[in-house]
């Protein structure tokens, strides 16, 4: 805007009122401050541009809004959440990981890690292990291992094991060898009253004790291979510890031996073993036996023995 200057001189001076012109159209005009200027009522001077009432919104109003919007995503949030679990990956990991028991998680992560579980394998069987010769029956000591020893010198491992009745009680036979007779071998002699059986029974002999159940140990040997086994009765001086368990279902009854002789070689013999056995003659035979009852009347016996000339 430019406005040109007045020319200098005498006392008073003429202003000339300059129109000016503004982007818009818009007209703005400049003078003398004496000029009339229109008001808009209030005592306020109009000008160019007209004002408009601004209106004032309520809080109230805009607050409720607000708590509607929230409760309202709330409970659309509520009921889609189950549907969008499935659908989202890292919400569909978690859930299933809930629903495992930690140890059952546990069970799967090492199942994943780990070959299949292989069956349970039978105990091992307890390696033989040497007896030691002693007569004293407070060193007597039996291994859990198979029966093995030394009889006349030379190792003995037992292929056989038996247990027969026989008169006045049972034999316990241990034997080494598969010809007609042993190469090595062992007899206990037990004395059992026919009415007893010997499952279930412990002996101990000591070699001082006389008359014992044991009535005799029996060593057996070959001292040539090529000639038939000797055998050498022990009555007194031996050292015996003996244990019989219950009869299996296989028909052996499992046992313990300790067995020390006092001869010049030292024979012994220990550990655990398997009889083979029939308990013939003992309370499982004599219940499995009937009795056969005498049909015959007093007087028909005497008539036969009068007729066949019988005298008593």
């Amino acid at each position: 805007m430019i406005v040109p200057a007045a020319p200098a001189g005498g006392g008073g001076r003429t202003v000339e009122r300059q129109h000016v012109q503004v982007p818009g159209g818009m007209k703005f005009s400049t003078g003398s401050p004496q000029a009339p200027r229109a008001s808009d009522g209030r005592g306020l001077p109009q000008t160019g541009f007209q004002n408009k009432p601004v209106k004032q919104s309520n809080p109230a109003i805009r607050y409720a809004i607000i708590g509607v919007v929230v409760v309202a995503l709330a409970a659309a949030s509520w009921f889609a959440w189950p549907q969008l679990q499935p659908h989202i990956p890292f919400l569909k990991k978690s859930t299933d990981e809930a629903a495992v028991p930690p140890a059952d998680a546990a069970n799967q992560v090492a199942g994943a890690n780990t070959p299949e579980a292989a069956p349970p394998q039978p105990p091992a069987e307890v390696p033989m292990t040497a007896p030691a010769h002693s007569l004293d029956i407070q060193k007597a000591r039996i291994s859990e291992g198979k029966v093995n020893g030394s009889i006349a010198g030379a190792e003995f491992i037992p292929d056989n094991v038996r247990l027969d009745k026989q008169a006045g009680g049972y034999l316990l036979t241990l034997r080494q060898g598969s010809g007609q007779t042993p190469d090595r071998g062992l007899q206990v002699h037990l004395q059992l009253k026919p009415t007893e059986s010997p499952t279930g029974q412990t002996w101990t002999v000591s070699q001082e004790m006389k008359g014992a159940p044991v009535s005799r140990v029996v060593k057996v040997w070959k001292p040539n291979p090529k000639y038939a086994a000797q055998t050498k009765p022990f009555t007194t001086g031996f050292v015996l510890k003996l244990e019989f368990g219950a009869l299996t279902e296989s028909n052996t009854l499992p046992g313990k031996i300790y067995a020390a002789l006092p001869d010049t070689e030292q024979t012994v013999v220990a550990g655990v073993f398997n009889a083979t056995t029939t308990l013939a003659g003992g309370p499982e035979a004599a219940a499995q036996t009937p009795v056969i009852q005498d049909s015959q009347t007093a007087a028909q016996k005497a008539e036969f023995e009068r007729r066949y000339g019988i005298n008593r």
